[in-house]
């Protein structure tokens, strides 16, 4: 009976860790979408001001675009890195809270059999 107990207790905090990480994931998804939004139009906003900027030369002009694509890129990065992470996390709990398959047990060879053995290929 106890076995029992505890494996319901296993079962029920997987499930719940389960849910915290799918809220996470939900949550961030939702957290990366609307930073998006905000960052795309923060990028569309520099790069008019900076081509209308006379008094700016190109190579200033091209450093600040380079820089834009470099936060969109680390942004994908972390989207995807996290989603990564989520996902591990919630197969890593999954395979924890699985029954273990029982194994046979492995016959170990006495250290007497190993030396007579050692001495016969000898």
């Amino acid at each position: 009976m106890k076995s029992s107990y505890v494996s319901s207790i296993k079962k029920r905090t997987a499930k719940t860790v389960l849910n915290v990480i799918a809220f996470e994931k939900k949550s961030f998804d939702s957290l990366a979408d609307r930073v998006g939004d905000l960052q795309a139009r923060a990028d569309k906003a520099v790069l008019r001001r900076v081509e209308s900027a006379a008094w700016m030369p190109q190579e200033g002009k091209m450093l600040v675009a380079e820089w834009l694509h470099t936060l969109k890129r680390g942004r994908t990065d972390l989207r995807k890195s996290v989603a990564l992470t989520l996902d591990l996390s919630s197969k890593f709990v999954e395979r924890v809270t699985e029954p273990v398959a029982k194994t046979k047990k492995r016959r170990t060879v006495s250290r007497k059999k190993k030396a007579v053995a050692r001495v016969a290929t000898a």
